[in-house]
């Protein structure tokens, strides 16, 4: 979630602590397949 520089920007934390709806989506499309596959195997 950082740039290559290890910054984090201000559309995915806008104080850089909280995430935004974007900050969020990130995590939640790597995460969403391994908990489908969880809840339905």
């Amino acid at each position: 979630m950082v740039d290559r520089a290890g910054r984090l920007s201000d559309q995915i934390a806008y104080d850089y602590l909280h995430l935004t709806w974007l900050g969020y989506g990130i995590p939640s499309a790597a995460l969403e397949p391994q908990i489908r596959r969880l809840l339905w195997n």
